[in-house]
């Protein structure tokens, strides 16, 4: 098996496409000095790096050159390239990894131990093999023997006993083992021990996992939570820690005057005020209630939108539409990244509970979540860390993942950047390119995009907008906004035409929909732009009815019924009464 995968793998260097140069291999006694063309690029003991000539085909210059005496033979100068590709035997499995392009992130940087990554959660199972390795060790505590780790002391004097492996705050005492899966689960997808022959790959390879645990069976409180962020203070205050990013995997809502709004000054230990007090980039879910986050305060979420060291990420499947479940906002969630769907090839896999059974496939599982898809985000701004420490901001390192990613206008309406996290854009150089967000939801149907305005009565006038938004490094540039025809919809105003718009920045369309005649409409809205969408086709379609009228007896003493079969209970009693009366009548009669 071994000498297959070298087999292919050479052959994916040789199968590479060359550059237009080739390399000249000399006899014997000749010297490279004696070559004096000016198509020279390098010369070497005995060899040549030659151009080839513009307009000449490389084949033909090639059967040339071995016509020469002096030459031995010809080759093309090959493009060469690492291959990252980790030898984890789950890692085919781990779809999410290629969706964001890992492997050419990998070719970038596969990280540094030198960079702290910590992981508020159900704690980590820090025996776990596939990940033992890259767990942070307060040898302080533990003095070299790991039986000192429950021993009952405050071994380094920090304030927290037998933290030897992070901190359990549910307990007060101890390290943060993970009785749970779910944090060992997401500290995997950040920093499972890579290319070592077993389990999976993670992201960040050689990441140093701070986990603190505050939550357990499905919940955790504020209070433990905040015992975390304190506890996370403490090794950078007091050990010098360098804590670059702290991954969120978990949420609840709470009133926005009680949170987003709080007085660090007065209250510093807030959730809110510690997360800005450490200074590390803080990513958090966005949640799992298909809810909007801009309507109700869901934290650490919306922290994104009062600190600029939060970042917030909803989830998308496999196809990258967004997931079922994922809660969503024009405002609050900054970034999408994959969290799969409740089905089989949809599942996030990675690390579970360590069962030391001899039978690995237990200590893996399968998760769908914004929980798996915030520790994406975590994991790569981890490795933007090791290239990157010090010279660009955390709210820089932030807008260039948010900037890099993959442009997704169907995640309008449901985000404020309609970008999925790419890894290898977001370390490599910046990419350029004009990217699109509207704010409001378009159903997307291939390229065809579509927006319902609703039904509104005839002579009555609907009137909506669209907000434009650039999300990409390069300047997003609008040309025409038009509708199709001269229909029941008219453009009453907007911002965008000729303009040019750099990240961040907004230009809006205002329209009317109006109509005197019962009917369904459509137009198409036109937006021409320099995006990979080049013009924007929005299919715009209303409803037109006429008021009801009153029929049934000229004014509110009138006496009208419904006739769905709804029967009020006055007009029960009344059919009642007129079919008893009738019955009397007729019997009266008859008699």
């Amino acid at each position: 098996m071994k000498r297959v995968f070298l087999l292919f793998f050479l052959m994916g260097f040789l199968y590479q496409s060359h550059s237009q140069e080739v390399i000249v291999f000399l006899k014997n006694g000749i010297k490279p000095s004696s070559i004096t063309t000016q198509s020279v690029v390098k010369k070497h003991k005995n060899r040549i790096v030659l151009k080839v000539p513009n307009g000449k085909k490389l084949s033909e210059f090639i059967k040339e050159l071995q016509k020469d005496p002096d030459i031995a033979y010809v080759l093309p100068n090959y493009k060469v390239y690492p291959q990252a590709i980790p030898n984890d035997p789950l890692y085919p499995q781990q779809w999410y990894l290629k969706n964001i392009d890992m492997e050419n992130a990998w070719d970038i940087t596969t990280g540094l131990n030198t960079v702290y990554v910590a992981v508020i959660d159900t704690g980590v199972d820090y025996t776990h093999p596939d990940i033992k390795a890259n767990i942070w060790v307060n040898e302080d505590e533990r003095k070299g023997d790991d039986a000192n780790c429950s021993d009952g002391e405050d071994d380094d004097g920090n304030g927290y006993i037998d933290d030897c492996y992070g901190y359990d705050a549910i307990t007060g005492k101890g390290s943060a083992m993970d009785y749970d899966g779910h944090g060992t689960n997401v500290a995997g997808i950040i920093g499972a021990t890579t290319n070592n022959g077993i389990g999976v790959a993670g992201i960040n390879w050689n990441v140093k996992i701070i986990p603190c645990r505050f939550m357990a069976n499905g919940s955790g409180d504020v209070n433990d939570l905040i015992e975390c962020l304190e506890y996370i203070k403490s090794l950078k205050n007091q050990k010098g820690l360098d804590i670059a990013v702290i991954n969120g995997s978990y949420g609840y809502t709470a009133p926005a005057d009680q949170t987003l709004n709080v007085d660090c000054t007065q209250y510093p230990d807030t959730e809110k005020c510690l997360i800005q007090d450490i200074g590390a980039i803080f990513v958090a879910a966005a949640g799992n209630y298909t809810s909007n986050n801009d309507i109700n305060n869901f934290l650490p979420c919306n922290y994104s939108v009062v600190l600029d060291n939060v970042i917030c990420v909803g989830s998308v499947d496999r196809y990258d539409n967004i997931s079922s479940f994922s809660n969503y906002g024009v405002s609050t969630v900054n970034i999408f990244a994959p969290g799969g769907e409740v089905n089989s090839n949809q599942l996030i896999l990675n690390l579970y509970k360590y069962t030391n059974d001899g039978d690995d496939t237990n200590d893996y599982a399968g998760f769908v979540g914004t929980s798996q898809a915030a520790p994406q985000v975590a994991g790569v701004l981890s490795l933007l860390k090791s290239i990157d420490s010090t010279s660009s901001s955390n709210a820089e390192l932030i807008k260039k993942v948010i900037a890099s990613g993959d442009n997704l206008l169907s995640l309008s309406g449901y985000s404020a950047s309609c970008n999925r996290l790419n890894a290898y854009k977001a370390v490599s150089s910046p990419d350029n390119l004009p990217k699109i967000c509207i704010n409001k939801p378009i159903t997307q149907d291939n390229q065809n995009f579509y927006y319902k305005v609703g039904s509104i009565e005839t002579g009555n006038t609907k009137e909506f907008s669209f907000k434009i938004k650039s999300t990409g490094t390069g300047a997003l540039d609008i040309g025409n906004v038009y509708l199709d025809k001269n229909s029941k919809f008219k453009i009453t105003g907007e911002t965008c035409s000729g303009g040019s718009f750099n990240f961040g920045q907004i230009c809006e369309i205002r329209l009317s929909f109006k109509s005197n005649e019962e009917g369904n409409f459509s137009d198409y809205l036109n937006i021409e732009t320099n995006t990979k969408y080049n013009t924007i086709k929005i299919k715009l379609s209303g409803s037109v009815y006429s008021p009801k009228t009153d029929t049934g007896g000229g004014g509110s003493g009138g006496c009208s019924m419904d006739t769905t079969g709804n029967y009020t209970y006055f007009e029960w009693m009344m059919l009642l009464f007129l079919l008893f009366a009738g019955r009397i009548l007729l019997n009266r009669k008859i008699s």
